[in-house]
């Protein structure tokens, strides 16, 4: 049974602007409504825990954003117990590494740090066998995927981010399967070749990038995308791109033969995060879907 970790936000808040979606909002309008945020997040645990074994990693007060669990490391799925631990470059987040660390060495997982700046599986995205996308630029190091492919057998597609507001690269690349990925339209085109080498390319219009068509999480034959609609009721721009981000995810979706479960997220949109930033593999499932 696959297995994931996540861990609840008892302790999440925004007092260290440490993104450009946080800096734009004001004190009040990013302060974090725990009652909701806490909702939230068990709605989507407990939809989740009838696909996958799901961990809840303690949290530690003082670290505001560790219920993005998917920033402290990566657990390879092509190594054996084996998990590269983050080096966390944004303000506020260093501690969560540590937190994961000695859960993962409960688990019995080999564990090791990153000697650059590294934000874990949102930046090291798994396509088949040993080969990943790598994100850089932003918030992790290109000597970090360097490293890793170095020292864990890895290859890796290395994609400089530029956009403060897609500041890892699960804002512009998801391995829906492993034979197909979606890769943001705006990605350089010598990256879209490299990564057409080892699978299945499916576009997406750079404009869905900033409403999370990418921010996504798969568990065998269900993709699960946050729908947060209600958020954008008097913003007509951004309401007109989220419902246009649910039709094609829906659409990529049923040609692939793939279900597809929306879950609301909206206090999270107050930390620049959404869904795949709360979910973190422990396991990995395979899943080759062919042609559709």
């Amino acid at each position: 049974m696959l297995e994931i970790a996540m861990c609840p936000p008892y302790y999440l808040s925004t007092s260290i602007p440490n993104n450009q979606w946080m800096v734009d909002l004001d004190e009040e309008s990013r302060r974090i409504d725990i009652d909701i945020a806490l909702k939230q997040f068990y709605d989507l645990y407990s939809i989740l825990t009838q696909y996958a074994f799901v961990y809840l990693v303690p949290p530690k007060e003082g670290l505001q954003d560790q219920v993005y669990i998917v920033n402290a490391g990566i657990v390879l799925p092509h190594m054996d117990k084996t998990a590269i631990i983050s080096k966390f470059r944004a303000e506020g987040r260093e501690g969560e590494e540590k937190v994961f660390q000695r859960f993962l060495e409960e688990l019995d997982i080999d564990c090791y740090q990153c000697p650059y700046y590294f934000e874990g599986e949102a930046e090291l995205k798994w396509l088949h066998d040993n080969v990943f996308v790598g994100g850089y630029g932003i918030r992790s190091s290109k000597k970090a995927l360097e490293w890793i492919e170095k020292n864990f057998d890895a290859k890796v597609i290395k994609l400089r981010e530029t956009d403060p507001y897609l500041y890892h690269l699960d804002c512009w690349v998801f391995p829906i399967s492993n034979d197909y990925v979606l890769i943001s339209s705006s990605i350089p085109v010598s990256i879209k070749e490299e990564i057409k080498k080892e699978s299945e390319v499916i576009e997406v219009p750079y404009e869905l990038n900033f409403q999370g068509i990418t921010n996504s999480f798969r568990a065998g034959y269900t993709v699960f995308n946050a729908n947060n609609i209600s958020a954008f009721t008097e913003d007509k721009e951004a309401l007109y791109w989220e419902k246009k981000k649910n039709e094609m995810l829906q659409e990529i979706c049923s040609s692939l033969g793939l279900e597809l479960y929306f879950v609301e997220l909206t206090e999270y949109l107050k930390s620049g995060a959404l869904l795949s930033c709360m979910i973190s593999h422990i396991t990995w499932d395979e899943i080759y879907l062919g042609k559709p």
